[in-house]
């Protein structure tokens, strides 16, 4: 019996105009760290703290696991946000009967954006 349902956000449930990469960018710059649109779209679907991590190997940035774990709660802050507030934030074709289904059939959907990194193991 299935009772809950997490499904991916960007480009699966809700349209994504490169916003996730430009939160990316963002959490970045926020650590005096400028990365480009172009070193970010290859790392989407890594996990985000390993993501993090390689463009700052790349970049030649020194780090430590706290850096890391810095950027990526802006990150986290920043998509949150986002989704929470923006007024581009539009579903897929599809996504709102996904939704319907599932809540038809007292599937537990979460209500706010889960982060890999956040679900326990």
């Amino acid at each position: 019996m299935i009772d809950l349902a997490v499904f991916d956000m960007a480009g699966t449930t809700v349209t994504d105009k490169d916003f996730v990469a430009k939160a990316f960018q963002k959490a970045f710059y926020n650590h005096e760290v400028i990365i480009s649109e172009a070193q970010v779209n290859p790392l989407m679907g890594y996990p985000k703290p390993i993501a993090i991590e390689m463009v700052l190997e790349s970049a030649g940035v020194e780090f430590d696991e706290e850096k890391v774990q810095n950027i990526h709660e802006d990150f986290v802050r920043e998509m949150i946000e986002f989704y929470e507030e923006s007024p581009f934030v539009q579903p897929m074709e599809d996504a709102e009967d996904l939704f319907f289904t599932c809540r038809k059939k007292a599937y537990a959907l979460p209500s706010i954006p889960v982060f890999q990194e956040t679900l326990p193991k």
